[in-house]
């Protein structure tokens, strides 16, 4: 492979310096022969070094999803109960009377 581009390469380099006609001195040659040499030094360029595609793996963002939480049903219902008066009798027989303030009371 190698070979064979060589002898390629000095083929086409002989074909070119056996067929190019010597140039002519005299005339406005500047401009048009920098444009040909900048226009074949940018085509030579990009033969040689070709664009790379890059590529890059990036491995993707971990992304947190919190489990949304749903509380368990309740087993039993509560309801409010307002405070009030009790009236009752003490240990020893005596009257008592006190006031018993609102609290939760359990409905199951």
């Amino acid at each position: 492979m190698k070979k064979t581009f060589i002898i390629f390469m000095v083929l086409c380099l002989t074909v070119t310096l056996l067929t190019v006609t010597p140039a002519a001195a005299g005339g406005n040659s500047f401009w048009p022969g920098l444009a040909v040499g900048l226009g074949s030094a940018i085509l030579l360029g990009s033969i040689l070094n070709p664009p790379r595609a890059y590529y890059t793996d990036y491995r993707p963002v971990p992304v947190y999803n919190p489990p949304e939480y749903c509380p368990p049903p309740p087993a039993f219902r509560e309801r409010w109960v307002p405070g009030h008066w009790v009236e009752s009798y003490g240990r020893y027989g005596d009257y008592e009377r006190y006031w018993a303030p609102g609290y939760w009371e359990r409905v199951y």
